[in-house]
């Protein structure tokens, strides 16, 4: 027969998209060519681990039908996707290291034929801005908190004054059970919190090192940790899905 769902089904496989999706993960391709030549609607979503895995046979199939593809409707996704991916697919490496994984000819050729419209390529500029935005917050709160920090001695000795006094007063008024995550001035309140539970409220060594690791801590601001080596990489992820659609 020359009837795709026909042949489909002397094979004994459904036309169904359940029977479709798992064409997809078996990378079956000649069972997805009759999918496609019968008419089956794809996602572009689906093509994913295609395009990543540079694997060009698989990804030309449904270049050959994109009026069945959804088209724009998960272009800015897609754009997204493509923005963020490294080089390390893993994470095993530091932010520091990782770099940012080229967009390949074959997701050129997607980007220029579904993602062209000028609302995904508005799509794009937004993109771009969004990460230029997140860039300049981190940016503004790293300057904030340096700016703030005080000299390690001069924290040790403030903190330490009149054997703790300011810092147990604080702790009194801090709920030690509120926060998911600490900050590194709520680690040192919750050290104080437990020796006031105890009916502690002078300086132990336990204490007197807890204020030396805060102090050291915002001497040394380490907001950017996880943001070093990332703080333009969404930005330059984005440029490269403008560039991709010149």
């Amino acid at each position: 027969s020359n009837n795709p769902r026909k042949v489909l089904a002397s094979q004994g496989t459904a036309w169904t998209e359940s029977a479709f999706n798992d064409a997809l993960r078996n990378r079956d391709l000649p069972v997805i060519a009759l999918f496609l030549e019968g008419g089956m609607r794809w996602r572009l979503d689906k093509l994913q681990p295609y395009l990543n895995n540079g694997d060009d046979e698989a990804a030309k199939l449904f270049l050959s039908y994109p009026a069945l593809g959804d088209g724009a409707k998960n272009c800015e996704r897609f754009m997204n996707s493509l923005s963020l991916r490294t080089t390390d697919e893993k994470r095993s490496l530091p932010d520091a290291e990782a770099k940012l994984k080229p967009i390949s000819t074959m997701e050129r050729s997607y980007l220029k034929t579904f993602c062209s419209q000028p609302e995904s390529k508005a799509a794009a500029s937004a993109l771009l801005k969004k990460a230029q935005e997140q860039r300049d917050q981190e940016l503004a709160r790293y300057k904030a908190v340096k700016d703030a920090a005080v000299p390690l001695q001069q924290c040790v000795q403030q903190a330490s004054a009149r054997d703790g006094e300011a810092l147990f007063t604080e702790a009194s008024k801090f709920n030690i059970l509120g926060p998911a995550t600490y900050t590194p001035r709520q680690e040192l309140l919750a050290s104080f919190s437990v020796q006031l539970i105890v009916g502690n409220v002078s300086l132990t060594p336990a204490l007197i090192s807890a204020i030396k690791k805060y102090c050291l801590t915002q001497a040394t601001p380490s907001v950017l940790s996880n943001y070093v080596g990332m703080r333009d990489f969404g930005m330059a992820g984005a440029q490269q899905v403008i560039d991709a659609l010149q």
